[in-house]
């Protein structure tokens, strides 16, 4: 599953930015926070990438925004993983997580 899951230089290349108008721009925005909490979720994600990369497409202006962002997102994905572990270690037992 973390084989088929894109990289964080490739997310912002798949998604829309406002040049594609307002609407489907704020989609773009969306969709790759949605698709950063899943790979920070999933592969701990590539933080150091996904700041460099926000930091260039975002306009000055909305630098911190940018920031804000890139940290919102690895804390929200990293806490889910943290929930999917804890939920799966309460479900299956410590003798069966060893197993797995």
């Amino acid at each position: 599953l973390q084989g088929a899951l894109p990289t964080a230089c490739e997310i912002p290349g798949m998604t829309l930015t406002s040049y594609c108008g307002e609407a489907w721009g704020t989609f773009g925005l969306v969709m790759l926070v949605v698709l950063r909490i899943l790979q920070g979720a999933f592969t701990g994600g590539e933080n150091t990438a996904l700041q460099v990369v926000l930091y260039e497409m975002v306009d000055v202006r909305d630098l911190a925004v940018g920031a804000g962002l890139s940290v919102i997102s690895l804390t929200i994905g990293v806490g889910c993983a943290h929930l999917l572990v804890t939920a799966l270690q309460n479900a299956l037992g410590a003798e069966q997580m060893v197993v797995w």
